[in-house]
């Protein structure tokens, strides 16, 4: 595939109405042998067509020409960049679930580790509680006892 003729493509589908994501075809106009009266002419005024013509340059790419067609419809570069976000987008979802999963992990050892030192504070304080019922205890000789 050349790139100017890539190009002409695009433009071409573009300027006539086209959708320039799809091959498809519109129907073409009638063709007539000798009538050039039912086809209307884009300029219909003849010297402005005369006047503009020397100004429009149609010539292949050469060096040190200040634009050069790349080949590539514009229309590309856009659902590329759409295409690497979502990539991007969907590497930060995942991203985002491994870290959760292993925070819960973390948080869940960490409740357990508390429950276990709770559960022996527990049976610590009941047991001592216990003792206390048989010995008489003021409440500064209690805050002692639970500090320890």
């Amino acid at each position: 595939m050349f790139d100017t003729e890539a190009a002409d493509r695009v433009v071409g589908r573009f300027v006539a109405g086209l959708p320039y994501e799809t091959p498809d075809f519109a129907i073409l106009p009638p063709f007539f042998d000798t009538v050039d009266d039912n086809v209307t002419s884009l300029f219909r005024d003849t010297t402005l067509l005369s006047e503009l013509k020397p100004k429009v340059v149609c010539q292949r790419w050469q060096t040190g020409d200040a634009i050069r067609a790349s080949g590539i419809p514009p229309h590309l570069g856009v659902v590329v960049n759409m295409e690497d976000r979502l990539d991007s987008v969907d590497k930060s979802i995942a991203e985002l679930h491994s870290t959760d999963a292993y925070n819960v992990h973390r948080m869940q050892g960490q409740l357990n580790s508390m429950e276990a030192k709770v559960d022996g504070l527990t049976s610590k304080i009941v047991s001592e509680a216990g003792g206390m019922l048989n010995n008489p205890i003021s409440c500064q000789g209690l805050i002692t006892q639970l500090t320890r």
